[in-house]
């Protein structure tokens, strides 16, 4: 039987939403907590006594608005109390909802970066607005940044941003610069960037017209202020960094010193597997986009699911910068697919987080057609290319991706994994999601990776079956004493032959069904 093209052109999605509407309802079944109205309310109502602490809304408004916007509802009460602390300086602040929703969303290092900013400068009282997007307004004058930002005429942010210049000399060349790079126009920032980059010449002997280029490339007119970036410089030469290389990666500016000093101080020598040190040197991309506690549950929530080290190493800028909430919703949507922890060994491994959604609607449609191993490639590829995968009807070969995973579980190479696994006569039978649930079990119940790839071969029957034979062991006689038996390397060969000898060694009432529906879908 022919199956039209278009059929499994709309496979991928429509055809499954059975499928995952089955398995939203069982979650919700298996977590009925997570619903309970009276928690929801109490929680509601902390947010909603936190934001009328920051703009000054009433509670009641402050409900209304949470129910109304459901992405600032479902942020969680952390959020609002970071975001509370942050502006404390300011408060009372005021704004109206637009205003409002836009400091809200904002995450808690932009809005205390801004801040700083504001407080360096002179803002006593801000809105709301200038708080959030702090960034649209230094591109003006010193002048009119004044009146948008309610600073006292008489602030002086010129001279505030010279005293914190301490000698003399170094004062004396930066009033010069400042007469020669700028003017009464020129905008608050290039102040700024012109300042520091007068401090930056003159700490490392460099030249001025050097420097304020890289200053500017680094920074820009992001609103920084000149005592942050001083303070990044001496703690990115504490951690270990050259001159040279602060020189070579500019956005280094724009890292959290005060996130990195964490990071220091909570890591100290080791972080994923290396000096953290060195880990910050060798990730300058990610070093200056740090938030040490987003960083810290992010490696908290990964390490959870079972993503090993190196994986996380491999990936660190598609894994570790992610909103802590936005990783780990993914990771729960991921949770259910075993198939996908095959893959944590794959180099490209973050990429499957780029869509989550279609990543898992796509390992239900090949469990739906009976496809046993899932690809990374059929993961991540175009819907074109994935519907001429899914129009392959025969059982394809052993995947890269799980020789990868077994090699890496076992420490032998891929070629000698596919020699072990092709040796058995229902090699084709093997499934992704069985084979890392097998895979789980060994490794929870202490077997050693030679022990494992002599019995490499129990990946192929269902986990269920494996897990009884384990448990038979205790009560064989010929078994013990079982403590020195389960250390003996062979096994879990003595495991697999107990296995086959339990079905006549003919694989009937293990394989005979998948077998007769694999063959049921090739003559279609």
């Amino acid at each position: 039987m022919n199956i039209p093209v278009n059929i499994f052109r709309t496979l991928e999605r429509p055809v499954l939403n059975l499928i995952r509407q089955s398995s939203t309802a069982k979650k919700v079944l298996e977590n009925p907590a997570k619903d309970d109205p009276t928690q929801h309310h109490f929680s509601l109502k902390q947010k909603a006594e936190t934001i009328h602490h920051v703009l000054g809304w009433k509670i009641s408004r402050a409900k209304h608005f949470l129910k109304k916007d459901r992405i600032l509802s479902q942020m969680p009460l952390s959020h609002y109390t970071k975001i509370c602390e942050i502006v404390k300086p300011f408060t009372p602040i005021s704004g109206e909802i637009l205003e409002g929703t836009s400091l809200l969303l904002a995450s808690p290092p932009v809005v205390q970066r801004n801040c700083q900013f504001l407080q360096e400068v002179g803002v006593t009282k801000a809105t709301a607005d200038i708080i959030a997007r702090c960034q649209n307004f230094t591109e003006m004058s010193i002048g009119i940044f004044k009146c948008y930002a309610h600073v006292d005429p008489t602030v002086d942010i010129k001279a505030q941003w010279l005293d914190l210049l301490s000698e003399p000399l170094l004062l004396e060349k930066t009033n010069l610069l400042l007469e020669q790079k700028s003017n009464a126009c020129s905008s608050i920032s290039h102040v700024r960037n012109v300042i520091f980059a007068s401090y930056v010449a003159h700490k490392w002997n460099m030249p001025f017209p050097q420097v304020l280029k890289w200053v500017e490339k680094g920074i820009k007119s992001l609103p920084f202020s000149i005592s942050r970036l001083m303070q990044i410089l001496d703690v990115l030469t504490d951690i270990g960094f050259s001159q040279e290389q602060i020189l070579s990666h500019p956005t280094l500016l724009r890292s959290d010193p005060n996130s990195l000093e964490l990071f220091m101080s909570t890591y100290k020598d080791e972080f994923l597997g290396e000096n953290a040190g060195k880990f910050l040197q060798e990730f300058p991309d990610v070093t200056c986009q740090i938030d040490f506690t987003s960083l810290h549950t992010n490696v908290h929530n990964l390490r959870k699911f079972g993503v090993p080290v190196n994986c996380i190493r491999n990936n660190i800028n598609n894994l570790l910068v992610h909103d802590p909430m936005v990783l780990e919703k993914k990771l729960r949507q991921m949770e259910p697919y075993p198939e996908l922890g095959v893959f944590v060994h794959h180099q490209k491994f973050g990429k499957l987080f780029n869509d989550v959604d279609t990543v898992v609607l796509r390992v239900e449609t090949f469990r739906a057609i009976d496809k046993r191993q899932i690809t990374f490639t059929a993961c991540t590829c175009s819907p074109k290319d994935f519907s001429a995968i899914i129009q392959q009807r025969a059982h394809q070969r052993l995947s890269e991706e799980a020789v990868g995973f077994l090699a890496n579980h076992t420490g032998y190479d891929k070629d000698q994994v596919r020699e072990i696994l092709r040796s058995h006569p229902q090699s084709i039978q093997l499934s992704s999601e069985n084979m890392k649930k097998v895979m789980e079990l060994l490794v929870t119940r202490g077997f050693s990776k030679l022990q494992i790839f002599n019995g490499l071969q129990l990946i192929l029957y269902p986990v269920e079956i494996v897990i009884d034979k384990l448990n038979e062991l205790p009560s064989r006689l010929d078994m013990k004493p079982i403590e020195t038996t389960l250390k003996e390397p062979s096994i879990l060969q003595v495991v697999l032959y107990l296995l086959e000898q339990q079905f006549m060694f003919t694989g009937n009432g293990v394989f005979a069904k998948s077998a007769e529906k694999s063959e049921n879908t090739c003559s279609e």
